[in-house]
């Protein structure tokens, strides 16, 4: 009964990657902005926002001192609306 549809929208910028490819490598708070570095599998790195869409169904929530939060919509065949959060943590130096 849960299974969810995916939208037809083509993906791009931060869509392309989901958030448990990406990897947080820095925050910064600048002029009350809130920016998150994060990279990708190659060392690509990024810069995130507050109310960017990343991967297919999230978005930026929120940029905390140490972590950056996800809410993730989908919708279900019958239109029930599933949230998940997800939370990137900054990692100290020399954390796995």
């Amino acid at each position: 009964m849960d299974e969810v549809v995916d939208s037809e929208d083509t993906l791009t910028g931060m869509q392309l990657f989901e958030p448990g490819q990406l990897k947080l490598v820095a925050i910064v708070f600048e002029n009350n902005a809130e920016i998150a570095m994060v990279e990708d599998a190659a060392g690509q790195g990024y810069a995130i926002r507050p109310g960017m869409k990343i991967g297919k169904r999230g978005k930026v929530t929120s940029i905390g001192p140490n972590q950056v939060n996800i809410e993730e919509t989908s919708v279900t065949r019958v239109g029930k609306k599933l949230t998940n959060n997800i939370v990137m943590l900054l990692k100290k130096k020399g954390e796995e």
